[in-house]
């Protein structure tokens, strides 16, 4: 199981389990701050996204360090007013705007994922399986309906293939997707495909992209699934399968409340901004990109807003009457998929109007209340505010003459015995430049923790995560007996 599926049952686990609706613990105490579990369980879901991450007790004291250093940095941004940076608001706004779709997710879409044990185990079974698949695709139902037809009357599928196909590495292979696993695929393409006889074909089948019909050509699996092995894997399967569900009505319920919308466009200016985003952007994508929450980068971000920066108040769109700007539009990129904003400008700007929708109805219900949205949107502020607070002590790092000096002094003996100071002098304020700002950040929190009494409560934090590891472990285990799985 890859990477993203490890923290989507990592975040499931963690949000949703063992937690107090009436007593929030206080993790951390300095000077007027506090950080409570909530908090910290909060921040530390972020971390644990993050590649080559892995949950532990040394982390997780690290990662409370790392908190109270944030929100005393964070606290003297404020004091210079760097908060009022409207660069950063767009950023934060943004992120706000993430929280309350995913607000919107558990409060419509959440509810109507229903799945079985018989589901559960079923879907494992596939999880240990490859198939090797061709496709055929088309936009329209009419289309497909028509391939199946011909396909029942004989036609050959490779001939269907390179006849459907403009690309000439599908029309030569038969529409060949290689061998794929069921993680890879939408929800009712993977159960097609994984359900299907060698040699035979499906009925149409809709995707969120249009229609295929597959077909399986050979398959490989393990020869013997135990119970044991189930039930160690179990919760693992069984997030897995309700993400996947959940992708899919998200995607039905987005479409279906897209089709209501009225959508204008400003064709000329979206030209313009995708010609800007277009020069922006040099990166090719890879599949390492998938693997962030943020796929564009802080200085891809930063030059396409800088690009734009002057149109940013202008109408890009209207969504049912209500604007939508260059400026909302090129801070919702940071949460749209990098390879499509590389690509297609156009299906980029598709993905934020669908995420602007959303964002509104969220709105509409209430959700910018939701307490989870808001720890998360100060929690996502305050790390901006700090990080821009490090940048601006980076920046204002000098060095003087009598320190220039004094380093030529104490190295004279040693280093420049018959080297004149005018020679070496820009040298040395290189290498002291260098050198404070590598620690001038740990030195200028040192003297902040200095004045403060700072009382940190770990055992709360490892109690918490002891607990919910010991609650999902490896459930009705059968103790060593190697009962054959059902593979039916």
């Amino acid at each position: 199981m890859n990477r993203i599926f490890q923290y989507i049952i990592f975040i499931t686990l963690l949000l949703f389990g063992h937690c107090s609706k009436n007593n929030d613990p206080i993790v951390a105490k300095f000077g007027t701050n506090t950080i409570t579990l909530t908090e910290f369980r909060t921040g530390y879901l972020q971390v644990m996204k993050q590649a080559n991450k892995f949950d532990s007790k040394q982390m997780r004291e690290k990662y409370l360090n790392e908190m109270i250093q944030r929100r005393l940095l964070a606290e003297e941004a404020e004091k210079l007013g760097l908060n009022e940076d409207e660069k950063l608001n767009y950023r934060i706004n943004a992120y706000h705007n993430k929280c309350l779709r995913e607000a919107h997710y558990d409060k419509r879409i959440k509810p109507k994922i229903k799945i079985s044990e018989k589901e559960i185990q079923k879907v494992y079974r596939f999880t240990q399986e490859k198939r090797r698949v061709q496709h055929l695709f088309v936009k329209l139902k009419t289309q497909a309906d028509s391939l199946y037809q011909l396909l029942q009357e004989g036609v050959p599928f490779k001939k269907l293939a390179s006849a459907i196909f403009r690309d000439e590495k599908p029309a030569k292979s038969g529409g060949d997707l290689g061998w794929v696993v069921w993680d890879q695929l939408d929800y009712d393409l993977a159960m097609t495909a994984f359900r299907l006889p060698v040699n035979s074909y499906s009925k149409p089948v809709k995707s969120r992209y249009g229609y295929h019909i597959l077909k399986v050509t050979d398959f490989q699996k393990k020869p013997l699934l135990t119970r044991q092995e189930y039930e160690l894997h179990r919760n693992k399967t069984k997030y897995l399968l309700e993400y996947k569900i959940g992708d899919k009505i998200a995607a039905e319920y987005i479409q279906q409340m897209m089709a209501d919308k009225k959508v204008k466009i400003y064709p000329k200016l979206v030209k313009f901004v995708g010609k800007k985003i277009s020069e922006s952007l040099q990166r090719k994508p890879t599949q390492f990109d998938q693997m962030f929450e943020r796929q564009l980068r802080d200085e891809e971000a930063d030059k396409i807003q800088t690009g734009l920066w002057n149109v940013r108040h202008e109408t890009l769109a209207t969504i049912d009457s209500e604007a939508f700007s260059v400026g909302e539009f090129i801070s919702s990129l940071q949460y749209v998929p990098y390879d499509v904003i590389y690509q297609n400008y156009k299906k980029a700007l598709d993905f934020a109007i669908r995420d602007f929708a959303l964002t509104k109805e969220a709105h509409k219900l209430g959700l910018d209340k939701d307490p989870q949205v808001a720890t998360k949107t100060h929690l996502f502020k305050e790390y901006l505010l700090q990080l821009k607070f490090k940048r601006k002590l980076v920046r204002e790092v000098t060095v003087t003459e009598d320190e220039i000096k004094a380093y030529y002094s104490r190295k004279k003996d040693k280093k420049f015995q018959k080297v004149e100071y005018e020679t070496v002098k820009e040298m040395i304020r290189k290498q002291l430049e260098q050198e404070k700002r590598r620690n001038v950040v740990a030195e200028f929190i040192a003297q902040i923790e200095k004045k403060l009494t700072i009382r940190k409560n770990p055992e709360l934090i490892h109690r918490f995560y002891d607990t919910v590891e010991k609650s999902t472990g490896a459930a009705g285990s059968l103790g060593g007996k190697q009962a054959k799985f059902d593979n039916r």
